[in-house]
C-alpha cells in the first residue's frame, strides 16, 4: 500500500511541473503556434540558430541576430513582421523558446533564422 501511495504522489508531482513549465502565451492570451508550412523556401536543414543571452542582448536582439549587410526581418513566428514584432516577441520570450525569424536580401535572397532564448 505504501509503495502504491508513493507512485501516485511521485505521478501527481510530475503532472504539476509539467503543468507548471507549459509553453507561455502570446498576445491576447493565445499560445504561440508556429506554422510549419509557411513558406516553402524554408527548411530546418537551411536556418541558421543563433543563441542569444538576454544579459548580452538586453531589450534589442537586432544585433545578434546575425543580420548579413542588406537582410531585413520580413517573418516572426510565421507571421509578416520586421525589427520591431522581433524585438517584441524576445520582450515576451521564455529562457529555452525559440523565435523563428524569417530574413530576405533586397535582390530576393532568403533565410531563416532560429534565436533561441537564454536567460
Amino acid at each position: 500500500m505504501m509503495v502504491y501511495r508513493s507512485l501516485v504522489v511521485g505521478l501527481l508531482g510530475a503532472i504539476a511541473l509539467l503543468v507548471a513549465a507549459r509553453p507561455a502565451a502570446g498576445p491576447g492570451g493565445a499560445p504561440v503556434v508556429v506554422d510549419a508550412r509557411a513558406d516553402a523556401a524554408w527548411s530546418a536543414a537551411e536556418a541558421t540558430v543563433v543563441d542569444v543571452s538576454r544579459r548580452a542582448a538586453g531589450a534589442d536582439p537586432m544585433p545578434l541576430v546575425g543580420l548579413a549587410p542588406g537582410e531585413r526581418v520580413v517573418e516572426v513566428d510565421g507571421a509578416a513582421g520586421d525589427g520591431a514584432t522581433l524585438v517584441a516577441r524576445w520582450a515576451v520570450a521564455a529562457p529555452g523558446q525559440f523565435v523563428d525569424v524569417g530574413a530576405r536580401t533586397a535582390g530576393g535572397g532568403a533565410r531563416r533564422i532560429l534565436v533561441l532564448v537564454h536567460p
